[in-house]
């Protein structure tokens, strides 16, 4: 029997239904698009997200509010009608990721009861603008099947209030999910998506999506916590509150400027909310004092400035150092920080408050408690203020607060606090890379053990037996990455570039580049245009000077100690070809001796550039590509021929003797047939430094054994990777799934050979962790030899491109030309990993390679240090321990992770 309580709840719903009288809000389909009318008048929605401080709002001109369900009343709405402001009410859904399961019948029937219940206490009050039902309930790559519970509401909502519509809320928009929603909650009448930094392409991205109805903007405001730089522990970097006035300032025109679609916006957001900090979002301090955001919002909304302005502040300043600096102290020292104002009256104060930093992992806006505030006595000066960093080591942020006649404005900045680095006789750097959210995160130094109390995960390390030499670690320079960052501002290109090269970031040290045009150039090219120009009277590389040459050379000024680039045709002029075109063919042996003299003209026009070409593959690819792009086809006896009797000679002949040639250039599969064959050519042998592979044979294999096979038939030539990356992508992957950081973990991604490789290899293309692939070839490949490792291109679009051939790749960085928003993919710190602390001149030394599910590889730098490279990628941490030099160190790496351990021999009497 139904308990006596329930009828009662629904009589006062119903009661309260017949005393209140509805305003009618509809959408009004227009010959350019949608308007919403209330109570027959059009009604841009100029709102807040929140449901605190309503009077300040409507008097800088807002006109509505969002709630997520929890936060509305009867008391909330009678308010907002007081003050003349609407109410788009949530009705919250619990997301999947939260543990809503929506196969669960009879919980979702629970939910839908309750949810019912509040749309008859509301639907008819004169607040009432709309309905949102749900928010962002496609996280975490939930079932579709959320959207029929979503239409099961919104279909009663229709039945029961014909005077509001409906509206369900996304984080952003991609064409899966409006499909999704179109076909299966057909009732929904409004597309609410959130957006930050790319609020810019919205309307575009909602039209692209195949969405034909109206939308709203839910929640818009400062670059989100995804959208921003961090430090190299993962600490975000926030903007100060006069940067997010300024972006909130900038974004909200874009609402305006799609009003054939746009219906208007809710900033997020109206109050004071913790999510990373407790400033990131907020538009009001705790205690209510608003920021400089509402003053913009009032000089949007009125066209009238305040007449007492919130004060305004510069990044503040640690030690002389900014936020992307990388703050690192001891602890104990003296610190001091200053924080520049831009505009305040000499009455304003700064107050000062020291807080924990754990940059905890919500999502989705999940509530997360306030930083713990640390104990500790901030002496302040004017704009300075001096303290000691705390004694205990660990992650903290420095938070200013500038007051002034009532407003105020804020600014932060992280900074770690190191815990002791010595380990026996060792100083101990460590960082790692995990699942969880490091992100090259500094870590404790390793703890002696005696052999009684060490891990049964023990690396035997023996600097005495050595390997290969590493001529470096790095990425590509195409027309693509330098077209990309040529798009962003100065500011954030030199960012990315730094990133790449600087000694902070992963300080890259052996690249390569393209010969003329590749896949990912924006257009067919060469630099002989003119057929049958033999005599090469119309060289030029006037073409790469307009983006790849500068780039190049922006990253030799960032880098301290320079790199080697490795140069790679992926086809001759096609005038040089049997078939005269880009795709396939064959180099006709009537033009060897003229692509010899082309290539050696491209080494002098380049070093005419200032940049040395320090290698050579004779192409890219040379058994093909299926004459999808660029490419030549060549057998390694031709290869070795051309090699011998022209390049070789052609190169010395030009002062380009000490040039390295590597041959082949394609999947590791091919390797031993390419090696015997080229090499059975003494010649050719003789020019020959080694062999370049890549690893698109295989998503899951390293194929160490045939790189070890290799080896031991010609020790003295050396095998190097030149080429790798996640391709394919969006064959089977949902749109845009890459651009957050778990999705590199899961066993999600696919390459050309999911769908197209032949039946019998098919085994070797699974769906498969990208994290994991980098980490594993990485590790596994250097520990079977490979004496550098380059991945493909280092800065992509946000869907993998430009590529003129539509072959869609991801890079470790990826970049927005159209809002600016940088992605430093989990790719760029597994590289990094390498790159910054295996230094080219490093020799391998003796490490298991695999011990317990633990993958290691070691090498002996030449300053000395011995560095160490682990992956775990099981979902349990694991203990380890080294032992070198007769002392046993003993860490633990966390679950799926990647980890590096420098081992610095410690300076006698420290």
């Amino acid at each position: 029997m139904r308990h006596p309580l329930a009828w009662f709840s629904t009589f006062t719903a119903l009661c309260a239904s017949l005393s209140a009288m509805p305003v009618t809000v509809q959408i009004h389909e227009t010959a350019h698009g949608f308007e919403l009318l209330r109570d027959g008048q059009p009604y841009f929605i100029k709102g807040a997200g929140g449901s605190d401080h309503l009077e300040t709002l409507a008097e800088i001109g807002g006109n509505s509010i969002r709630t997520w369900g929890s936060d509305q009343t009867e008391a909330l709405l009678d308010e907002a009608e007081r003050l003349g402001l609407t109410v788009t009410a949530g009705l919250w859904m619990t997301q999947e990721r939260q543990g809503m399961d929506y196969h669960d019948k009879t919980a979702v029937k629970a939910q839908l009861e309750r949810l019912k219940q509040e749309v008859l206490q509301f639907k008819d009050h004169p607040a009432l603008l709309a309905w949102g039902i749900g928010n962002e309930l496609e996280m975490g790559d939930a079932d579709p099947v959320v959207w029929a519970a979503v239409e099961e509401l919104a279909a009663y909502i229709h039945e029961v209030d014909p005077h509001h519509p409906t509206m369900t809320v996304t984080a952003f928009i991609d064409e899966e999910t409006a499909q999704e929603i179109k076909r299966r909650a057909p009732s929904i009448d409004i597309l609410g998506v959130n957006a930050y930094a790319p609020l810019n392409i919205v309307g575009q991205t909602v039209r692209d999506s195949g969405w034909d109805g109206p939308y709203v903007v839910t929640e818009w405001g400062p670059n989100g916590t995804w959208e921003v730089g961090q430090t190299r522990w993962g600490a975000r970097i926030e903007p100060t509150s006069t940067e997010a006035a300024r972006q909130r300032a900038t974004r909200h025109a874009y609402l305006q400027q799609d009003a054939q679609r746009c219906l208007g916006g809710y900033v997020f957001y109206w109050g004071m909310k913790n999510e990373t900090t407790p400033t990131w979002f907020s538009m009001f301090l705790e205690d209510g004092t608003p920021l400089e955001s509402v003053d913009a919002l009032q000089q949007t909304w009125t066209g009238q400035a305040p007449a007492q302005p919130a004060p305004r502040v510069e990044d503040l300043s640690l030690n002389e150092q900014d936020a992307g600096d990388n703050v690192q102290v001891e602890p104990g020292v003296e610190l001091s920080a200053t924080l520049p104002v831009l505009q305040a009256s000499p009455d304003a104060r700064i107050d000062w408050e020291l807080r924990v930093d754990d940059h905890q992992k919500g999502s989705g806006g999940d509530p997360e408690d306030p930083p713990a505030q640390v104990d500790t006595h901030l002496q302040s000066h004017d704009k300075t203020v001096h303290f000691l960093a705390p004694q205990e080591p660990g992650e903290y942020r420095l938070y200013a607060y500038l007051h002034d006649h009532g407003k105020a404005a804020t600014a932060n900045i992280p900074f770690l606090v190191m815990g002791p680095r010595r380990a026996g006789s060792f100083e101990v750097e460590r960082v790692q890379t995990s699942r969880e959210g490091d992100r090259l995160s500094p870590l404790p130094t390793l703890k002696v053990v005696d052999a009684g109390h060490a891990s049964e995960i023990r690396l035997d390390l023996d600097a005495s037996q050595t390997f290969q030499t590493i001529e470096g670690i790095g990425g590509a320079f195409t027309e693509s990455t330098a077209w990309v960052l040529q798009q962003l501002p100065a500011e954030q290109r030199q960012e990315v570039i730094d990133a790449y090269f600087s000694d902070a970031g992963a300080h890259y040290s052996l690249t390569r580049t393209h010969v003329a045009s590749c896949d990912f150039s924006l257009d067919h090219y060469t630099y002989a245009p003119v057929p049958d120009d033999t005599e090469l009277q119309s060289f030029t590389i006037e073409h790469d000077r307009e983006a790849l040459i500068p780039l190049i050379q922006d990253a030799m000024r960032a880098s301290s100690d320079g790199f080697k680039i490795l140069a790679s045709p992926w086809t001759p002029p096609p005038w040089m070809k049997d078939n005269n075109e880009w795709e396939d063919g064959v180099l006709l042996k009537q033009y060897y001796p003229t692509y010899a003299r082309y290539f050696s003209k491209y080494l002098t026009a380049y070093a005419d550039e200032g940049i040395d070409i320090w290698g050579i593959t004779p192409f890219n690819e040379p058994e093909g590509n299926g004459g999808q792009w660029e490419s030549v086809r060549m057998r390694p006896d031709e290869m070795a021929e051309l090699v011998a009797e022209h390049l070789g000679p052609q190169f010395e002949q030009d002062g380009h003797g000490d040039v390295k040639i590597f041959f082949f250039d394609q999947n590791r599969g091919g390797a031993e047939h390419w090696a015997d064959t080229y090499y059975a050519n003494e010649k050719a042998k003789r020019y020959a430094t080694g062999m370049a592979v890549h690893w698109y044979d295989s998503t899951v294999q390293v194929r160490r054994e045939i790189l070890r096979r290799v080896q031991e038939r010609y020790p003295d030539k050396t095998i190097m990777h030149t080429e790798g990356c996640i391709d394919a992508i969006g064959d089977t992957e949902k749109p845009g799934a890459w651009l957050k950081d778990d999705w590199y973990w899961q066993q999600a991604a696919t390459d050309w050979g999911y769908r197209w490789a032949p039946e019998q290899d098919r085994y070797r293309h699974p769906k498969y962790s990208a994290f994991y692939r980098y980490a594993r070839d990485l590790v596994g490949g250097l520990g079977a030899g490979l004496t550098g490792w380059i991945d493909w291109n280092m800065v992509l679009t946000f869907e993998g491109g430009p590529n003129l051939a539509d072959n869609w790749c991801l890079a470790p960085v990826l970049a927005d030309p159209a809002s600016g928003r940088v992605y430093y993919t989990p790719l760029y710190y597994a590289m990094a990993h390498v790159s910054k602390y295996v230094r080219p001149g490093a020799k391998r030394i003796r490490c298991p390679e695999i011990m317990l599910g633990l993958w290691a590889v070691a090498f002996a730098n030449p300053d000395g240090s011995i560095a160490v490279v682990l992956l775990n990628q099981e979902p349990e941490a694991k203990t380890f321990a080294i032992q070198i030099d007769g002392e046993l160190l003993q860490g633990e790496i966390a679950a799926e992770a990647m980890q590096t351990v420098v081992l610095n021999p410690a300076q006698k009497g420290q």
